[in-house]
């Protein structure tokens, strides 16, 4: 396995999880016992990023938030 700093040098950055976010480790853990802990924390700041760029997208599509303009349905799970 990789060294964490080598990884960092070839792009990937080092986050870490909102409060909110710990509390869903823990249930994804105890529903599911496959995955690893490492695994279960990457998937929720997977959702956290995909989130972010999804917002960006709807800010870029609607940037003054009319709201009689179509939305874009999006589901994260």
């Amino acid at each position: 396995m990789p060294d964490g700093k080598d990884l960092v040098h070839l792009g990937l950055r080092v986050l870490e999880l909102s409060g909110q976010q710990v509390p869903m480790v823990r249930d994804l853990a105890e529903r599911y016992a496959r995955p690893s802990r490492k695994d279960i924390f990457a998937l929720i700041l997977a959702r956290r990023q995909k989130k972010e760029c999804i917002d960006i997208i709807l800010s870029l599509i609607n940037p003054l938030g009319y709201p009689d303009q179509p939305q874009v349905g999006v589901d994260l799970y």
